[in-house]
């Protein structure tokens, strides 16, 4: 787009925009594409913000009122820049939430609508250098934590405590300061490396949810060089990496076939196994399950099976297993309230080959585990139906803190063996998997 003289001579592609600069021009690339002209395409996987760049995403809008939790892991180049910004009005003194970097101090700020709490960290954050900046917000209490310094604590003015921010939500900087409320004070966008936004728990897919963005590139890590093979996903962990393979495969990049058939699963704590036929899905569905499985577990916390409703309340239907401080629990929601029934008259965090048997008939569910006693317990409320229209899954789940209502941090580590549904349909446990991640055989 030509504005000048300047922009006469230079051609962006691509959508990119031709900004005059006196003597000289320069472009700004739209999400996608980089280079001098924005000829050049690019995947971004971790995303480098160069102090005028941005991501734009839908707003958070009503979804958060009363309470908040962020955590942003980022590798700034400079010690001044806004990484986080929502509002909810560009007219007058409104709500807003942002984290930016102030001479090197972590800063928090939130206004519910009588002026901004100001939350600022006790210390600066070191250049070239991965940070975890985490915050919380509760009707007018504000929580900042840097890396493992201690908690900072603030309170915002005034008698308003929700937060509404029907804007859009922008990472890594702003296309406009003046678009921002003024008390906000941000002076500059910021310059760095974002590796991970998690908001209530949930993290934010940066380049798949992002609606647009401008200048932004990719940091150089080791995920930019793609090192997982066969399909393998690649996860950044600050200047490491993991691998998360595909069915099929194993290894510290994917790169080996397990050639064997996998009649006994092993899961790594970041592992799943997920079902959609309907064969299987109509025996979880409905009024009644009925499962009988085997599984050892070398941990005292794990999930280890999940079948639901993709977006998540404490409202919506579930039915899950799980491993608790050593003790199985089988636990269901139909949307009027949970049932929770806790196995306490023995460990299954041993090493050893446990069996498990839940039931769920409308609202009464029964668990027995191995020889011991069965236990029961009901679901609240008058619904006795349970919807699942996200699949069955096994071993993990993705996004599992958030899935489970932040319960569960790790699926199970350890195996699966038999697994029946409605006493009759034995689950070839990989043969009728729609796909997995992380699943190796059984040691």
């Amino acid at each position: 787009e030509c504005r000048d003289d300047a922009c006469n001579n230079v051609l962006c592609q691509n959508g990119g925009q031709c900004v005059d600069h006196g003597k000289t021009a320069s472009c700004i690339c739209p999400l996608g594409y980089e280079g001098e002209f924005c000829d050049q395409e690019v995947t971004i996987l971790v995303p480098a913000f160069n102090g005028s760049s941005f991501m734009r995403f839908p707003g958070l809008g009503e979804r958060f009122l009363s309470f908040l939790e962020i955590t942003v892991v980022l590798k700034p180049r400079s010690l001044n820049g806004v990484f986080f910004y929502n509002g909810d009005s560009l007219e007058g003194q409104s709500d807003f939430i942002m984290l930016q970097l102030v001479n090197g101090f972590v800063e928090f700020r939130f206004d519910l609508g009588n002026g901004a709490a100001i939350v600022r960290s006790d210390e600066v954050v070191t250049v070239d250098k991965w940070h975890t900046i985490s915050i919380s917000r509760t009707g007018q209490l504000g929580i900042l934590r840097v890396d493992k310094h201690p908690y900072i604590v603030g309170f915002a003015p005034g008698a308003f405590t929700q937060l509404s921010l029907d804007l859009n939500l922008y990472i890594g900087g702003v296309p406009s300061f003046k678009e921002t409320s003024p008390n906000a004070a941000i002076t500059h966008n910021f310059a760095g490396c974002i590796q991970k936004v998690t908001i209530n728990n949930k993290p934010l897919k940066l380049l798949q949810e992002a609606l647009t963005g401008r200048n932004v590139n990719n940091c150089a890590h080791p995920c930019v060089t793609g090192p997982c093979y066969n399909g393998g996903q690649c996860e950044p962990t600050m200047d490491e990496f993991q691998c998360h393979c595909k069915l099929g495969f194993s290894g510290q990049q994917c790169e080996i076939e397990v050639q064997e058939a996998i009649a006994q699963p092993m899961m790594g704590g970041q592992s799943f196994l997920h079902y959609t036929a309907d064969e299987i899905i109509r025996r979880v569905r409905g009024s009644k399950i009925d499962i009988q499985m085997k599984f050892r577990s070398f941990s005292g916390h794990g999930l280890l099976l999940w079948a639901g409703e993709k977006d998540v309340s404490h409202s919506t239907d579930f039915v899950s297993l799980g491993i608790n401080k050593g003790q199985l629990v089988f636990r269901f929601n139909l949307g009027s309230g949970e049932g929770d029934l806790v196995y306490n008259y023995s460990r299954v965090d041993d090493g050893h080959w446990h069996t498990l048997r839940a039931i769920r008939y409308r609202q009464e569910g029964s668990l027995t585990v191995d020889d011991g006693p069965t236990i029961v317990g009901t679901s609240f409320g008058q619904l006795n139906q349970l919807t699942v229209n996200s699949g069955l899954f096994l071993g993990g789940i993705r996004d599992l803190t958030h899935m489970t209502l932040g319960r569960y941090q790790t699926g199970l580590v350890g195996c699966i063996g038999n697994f029946t549904l409605s006493t009759d349909y034995h689950v070839r446990l990989v043969t009728h998997a729609n796909s997995g991640i992380n699943v190796q055989p059984c040691i």
